[in-house]
């Protein structure tokens, strides 16, 4: 008898949880809540982190010519078989580059790579560039295939074009800057990627850290870089 009632407990308890389970796959549950403009805390509605992420190179001697590692992109660029794609701006920073991939035909922004300035290693550049870019973020693939760190890109076509324009995208921003510091604001310029926004954050005058806006949910991304940026490069230009 008691074997019969724990069996039945345990029925009783799975079919609740599958019927919890379907009700929420259906939509049964509570309307999900409109995302605010921004949120200082992870999670779905919002997500600001730092932290000197683009620090990866150990030692400060024995760096590359610059020539050389802006060589090395374009090596990575050439086996992408993509001849839109071209290195924009290169940020420079004490260990790393930033390069800026943006596309010829339209000047839009296409992914960013980070590269060290001893080895010349490239990898993705982190946050949003990988997990929002809607068109190039999750397509690195073939790793180990003959492609690097990196491996090789392989676009797609992008979805919908962003609900949120430009200038209501910084205006999200704008207000994030003053919810994680008084004393941070906003450069003048901005990146339009595939699926959100980027600008660049200023205190005391230097670029000191990113912002991000989703142009579909509002949803915002900060990275400070924990050291300022140190020169930056238009190579877009200069071809």
């Amino acid at each position: 008898m008691k074997k019969q009632i724990a069996l039945w407990t345990v029925v009783v308890v799975v079919f609740g949880a599958v019927v919890f389970a379907l009700g929420r796959i259906s939509g049964g549950g509570p309307a999900p809540q409109s995302p605010p403009a921004y949120s200082l805390s992870p999670g779905v509605t919002g997500m600001i982190s730092g932290g000197a992420s683009y620090v990866y190179d150990s030692s400060t001697s024995g760096f590359m010519p610059t020539e050389e590692l802006i060589a090395a992109v374009q090596r990575y660029l050439d086996r992408q078989d993509n001849p839109d794609l071209t290195l924009g701006h290169l940020r420079e920073f004490r260990w790393a580059y930033q390069a800026e991939i943006v596309e010829r035909s339209t000047g839009r922004h296409a992914f960013g790579l980070m590269v060290g300035k001893t080895t010349a290693q490239i990898s993705p550049k982190v946050g949003p560039n990988l997990f929002w870019n809607t068109k190039y973020g999750s397509m690195i693939a073939e790793v180990g295939g003959g492609y690097g760190m990196v491996g090789r890109l392989l676009p797609q076509e992008p979805v919908s074009e962003m609900p949120l324009t430009e200038p209501e995208a910084r205006s999200i921003a704008e207000e994030a800057t003053k919810g994680i510091e008084a004393n941070l604001k906003l450069d003048d310029e901005s990146a339009t990627f595939y699926g959100f926004y980027e600008f660049h954050v200023i205190r005391e005058g230097e670029l000191v850290g990113e912002l991000d806006v989703n142009g579909y949910s509002g949803q915002v991304w900060y990275k400070e870089w924990g050291e300022p940026q140190r020169s930056v490069q238009n190579l877009v230009s200069s071809q």
